[in-house]
């Protein structure tokens, strides 16, 4: 089954621990090029994480659009809405040429105006708003790194000098998890886009995963009817000799399988023997939505007639959802 993460493009290592601990393989999507963080490239040797840039041919002017972004900003400070001032200021300069951003697809960002819109040109500020929120969520998480690490030399020093290994020390940060959770429904809209439109992979996807509660509920609330969905709360259990480490993984996968294919499996049936041990990294809380429409009519929103929920009482044939979350 092929395993697609949305709508975030770099993930920390806590997001792909809970990943591995679910699924097999699982696939991203960045706009231009490959920007991976340490643990998403030790994650992509293993062979568990693909990361598949959509837009390599315009890696050139979204590139030199994001610079032109960071250059704006030590010219003029962060006063006010920075993102809004740099687009205005090119709107109003009408920069020319191939290698830079456009001034009209600056303003596909700030407003609608279908009819101005050359061809292709949602695809490209999409793929802009993306690699923007990308470096932010890499900035991000270099920060949270920075925080623990800090956080554990001053508690170090605290030993030192009390002598005392309990004595008290302030408690260290959050672990970094799922970066960049605000515009959350602006990142699945430019998601969404960038995957479909660009063109998805020879093979579609199948089950569609996410730690974003807010991009989940939006997929939901699109649908007239709450979906049929099954909820397993998780906890890591010690290693049990009886059963191997990969065994509720491959309990969860045969479960999704036939969800997906079986037409005699019902909401009734259980995913997961609830007996069997869970070995992921800490606890988790897996929701598992049958969704009655296609992905691509799914994530654009569209509000198409389909059954209603005396008829969707089985999981086959369905666009299935998984949300991760603690």
């Amino acid at each position: 089954m092929k395993t697609v993460y949305f709508p975030f493009t770099v993930v920390s290592a806590s997001v792909l621990a809970d990943l591995q601990a679910c699924f097999d393989k699982v696939e991203m999507i960045q706009p231009c090029r490959l920007e991976l963080t340490e643990s998403m490239a030790a994650f992509a040797d293993s062979g568990f994480l693909t990361v598949r840039p959509v837009l390599e041919e315009k890696e050139h002017p979204l590139l030199k659009a994001y610079e032109g972004f960071q250059a704006f900003g030590r010219m003029h400070g962060v006063q006010r809405d920075l993102k809004t001032r740099f687009f205005s200021y090119l709107e109003k300069t009408g920069t020319p040429g191939d290698d830079w951003i456009p001034s009209q697809i600056v303003s596909t960002l700030k407003k609608e105006k279908e009819s101005e819109r050359p061809p292709g040109e949602p695809l490209l500020a999409s793929a802009l708003f993306l690699y923007l929120a990308q470096r932010y969520d890499m900035d991000h998480m270099d920060l949270e790194k920075e925080m623990q690490s800090l956080a554990a030399a001053e508690k170090q020093m605290m030993e030192s000098l009390t002598g005392n290994a309990s004595s008290r020390s302030p408690s260290p940060p959050p672990e970094p998890d799922m970066p960049g959770i605000h515009m959350a429904m602006e990142r699945l809209e430019a998601w969404a886009r960038l995957f479909f439109a660009a063109g998805p992979p020879e093979k579609d996807p199948e089950i569609w995963v996410t730690h974003s509660e807010p991009a989940a509920a939006h997929l939901l609330e699109s649908l007239p009817h709450p979906p049929p969905s099954v909820h397993l709360d998780l906890a890591p259990t010690a290693q049990d000799p009886g059963h191997p480490a990969d065994a509720w993984k491959n309990a969860f996968r045969e479960g999704l399988q036939k969800a997906l294919e079986d037409p005699a499996f019902r909401l009734s049936d259980p995913l997961v023997d609830p007996s069997m041990p869970f070995h992921g990294p800490r606890g988790l809380s897996v929701s598992v939505y049958a969704i009655p429409k296609s992905p691509q009519i799914l994530f654009k929103g569209e509000k198409t007639p389909i059954q209603p929920p005396e008829n969707l009482e089985k999981f086959a044939g369905r666009t299935l959802v998984v949300l991760l979350s603690h």
